[in-house]
C-alpha cells in the first residue's frame, strides 16, 4: 500500500471571497489565542503572521511575525520535517494572515 505524502497546503489571500464569515471567525479566534498569552504571543499579527489551520480552515496558532511567509515556504521545502511537524499537531492549511 502506498503512503500518502504529507501536505500543508497554503491558501492564499483572496482564495475564497464569498467566506468572509470564516475570514472574521479565524480573526476573532485569533485575537483571543493572542490575548491569552499575551507576553508571549504580541508579535504575533492578524495580517502578517504565518497562520495555522485545522482540516475544516478553523485557526489553529501562528507563529511571530519575525517568521515572513517567504522564510516558512523555504522551511517547508528544506526541512522534510516541518510539514510532519505541523500536521501532527492537527494543522492541514497555512496563510500569511488571516484568510
Amino acid at each position: 500500500m502506498a503512503s500518502k505524502q504529507a501536505t500543508l497546503i497554503e491558501i492564499p489571500a483572496g482564495a475564497d471571497p464569498s467566506d468572509a464569515m470564516r475570514r472574521e471567525l479565524n480573526r476573532g479566534l485569533m485575537v483571543s489565542w493572542i490575548n491569552r498569552d499575551l507576553l508571549n504571543r504580541a508579535d504575533c499579527d492578524v495580517r502578517k503572521s504565518v497562520v495555522f489551520y485545522d482540516a475544516d480552515r478553523v485557526f489553529m496558532m501562528a507563529l511571530s511575525a519575525e517568521v515572513t511567509p517567504a522564510g516558512f515556504r523555504e522551511r517547508l521545502e528544506t526541512l522534510p520535517n516541518a510539514i510532519a511537524a505541523a500536521r501532527r499537531l492537527g494543522a492541514r492549511y497555512w496563510s500569511a494572515g488571516v484568510v
